[in-house]
């Protein structure tokens, strides 16, 4: 691949997984792993794939998949 030099760093929410550029849009995709027995009490993704109980969490799929698109038009060309 040649040598890869960082443009940025940015935190992704979940394990990554993949990384895709598309340089004509200007966008690049991260595709990521949330787990969800390792959010937060109050984040919205629990409820949608869990319910809680009297024993706490229970979660009808180990892991979600998750896409987070970065708008990166404004970098300098190399």
């Amino acid at each position: 691949f040649g040598d890869l030099i960082p443009e940025s760093e940015t935190a992704v929410e979940g394990t990554p997984r993949a990384m895709v550029v598309n340089r004509e849009a200007n966008r690049l995709a991260v595709f990521s792993m949330v787990y969800p027995h390792s959010l937060p009490e109050d984040h919205p993704l629990r409820e949608l794939v869990g319910e809680q109980s009297d024993s706490g969490w229970h979660y009808r799929v180990d892991a979600v998949s998750k896409i987070t698109v970065f708008d990166i038009a404004d970098r300098d060309e190399r």
